[in-house]
């Protein structure tokens, strides 16, 4: 899957395989997202709200652990990305959402931002910011690329 693409591409094809696994197909998704990460990956959840724990999760085997966490804590979740901003050779940030819910319950949507880390192109940490302005000042951005690409309101 790295070959050829750049790191704004990888990180979209992998929110893809996560919204996959975490809706049941689960064939194949761990081979291909393998050839992403870096054996020294370290994915920092922003709370312990999506998968119970605040981790961190390493390697291949705790992304694999947090998206089971993830799919046995929630009947939905959905982390949906308005925007890829290539802040640096070596960093994505996502900006989106996660929307979540369980069965009989009111579920919820959060604003967050993902800082995607990049080394001899493999990602070796993800870092999840309840805060879109803190996942853009992690790689330096100001709050003004929070408006980059939207629409201004009336």
């Amino acid at each position: 899957m790295g070959s050829g693409r750049s790191n704004v591409e990888v990180v979209g094809r992998v929110y893809a395989l996560v919204a996959d696994y975490l809706n049941g197909r689960a064939d194949g998704i761990e081979e291909e997202i393998s050839s992403v990460l870096s054996q020294e990956l370290v994915l920092t959840p922003s709370s312990a709200l999506s998968s119970g724990s605040i981790g961190p999760y390493r390697g291949l085997d705790g992304f694999m652990e947090w998206l089971d966490a993830v799919r046995e804590q929630w009947a939905s979740f959905e982390m949906q990305a308005d925007e890829y901003i290539e802040a640096h050779p070596d960093a994505v940030v996502m900006l989106g959402r996660n929307v979540a819910s369980r069965p009989g319950e009111q579920g919820y949507a959060v604003a967050v931002g993902h800082v995607w880390r990049f080394r001899d192109g493999l990602v070796t940490a993800i870092t999840a910011f309840e805060s879109q302005a803190k996942a853009l000042e992690e790689v330096g951005l100001g709050p003004e690329e929070l408006a980059r690409g939207r629409p201004r309101e009336p």
